[in-house]
């Protein structure tokens, strides 16, 4: 009975007089701070994603039009493609 007396004051948030790991062992066994921490890592990761994707997209195009004008080829309005 005294293990879980004990166990229980490592279990959420601690008080700033805390040692490191028993702050880091309260943040994580804390539900709410868990799950604001999964939360803000999605987000973080989408917008990560999100602008990469974006920059890709935009440096992709730019080559593939340097390509097209390097070699002479156009692409016309029914999606065919022709050589000068």
């Amino acid at each position: 009975m005294h293990f879980l007396v004990m166990a229980s004051s490592w279990i959420g948030e601690q008080p700033a007089s805390s040692n490191y790991l028993h702050k880091a062992v309260g943040l994580i066994t804390d539900p709410a701070h868990a799950t604001a921490e999964i939360f803000y890592s999605t987000i973080e990761n989408v917008i990560i994603l999100t602008v990469g994707f974006l920059l890709g997209k935009s440096a992709f195009k730019k080559q593939h039009d340097t390509l097209d004008a390097e070699h002479g080829i156009s692409h016309n309005e029914d999606g065919s493609v022709t050589r000068n």
